[in-house]
């Protein structure tokens, strides 16, 4: 990977990458490693435990702050939902200052989407489910 690419550093600021503090989190507090800076739906996400459907998008006051970002975000959060992915933001500040209260709900998080799969699987019998991002919401059986 290229100097200032992926999950080393914010290359377009010189800062570290955004990302290092969560993985930092989830490292120290033996929470299940996401992959970063993955694509999902087109677009990069900051963090993603694919197997739980499960996004964290880190926002910095730097690239958030105006309206148009705002607005962005929104609609990016509303087509993931729509295509069954459950997406959460956290803030730089959280992270650093509310570090157990961000775990905790990132346990949380992490244990509904294993009811909600599971509780998916169980109603349809012993079929494999996998949710089919093009379909908003809906599931199919997989073959």
């Amino acid at each position: 990977m290229a100097p200032g690419q992926g999950q080393g550093s914010d290359a377009a600021h010189g800062a570290p990458a955004p990302e290092g503090p969560l993985r930092t989190l989830c490292d120290e507090r033996k929470l299940p490693p996401p992959s970063l800076n993955v694509e999902v739906l087109g677009r990069k996400v900051d963090a993603f435990w694919p197997a739980k459907q499960l996004i964290v998008e880190l926002d910095c006051f730097a690239y958030h702050h105006h309206r148009a970002a705002f607005e962005r975000d929104r609609a990016w959060d509303a087509a993931l939902q729509t295509a069954g992915y459950r997406a959460v933001r956290l803030t730089h500040r959280r992270l650093d200052r509310e570090a157990n209260a961000v775990e905790a709900e990132l346990r949380r998080l992490l244990a509904q989407a294993s009811f909600r799969m599971s509780q998916a699987q169980s109603e349809t019998g012993s079929q494999k489910l996998s949710l089919n991002p093009a379909r908003a919401g809906d599931y199919e059986t997989a073959s």
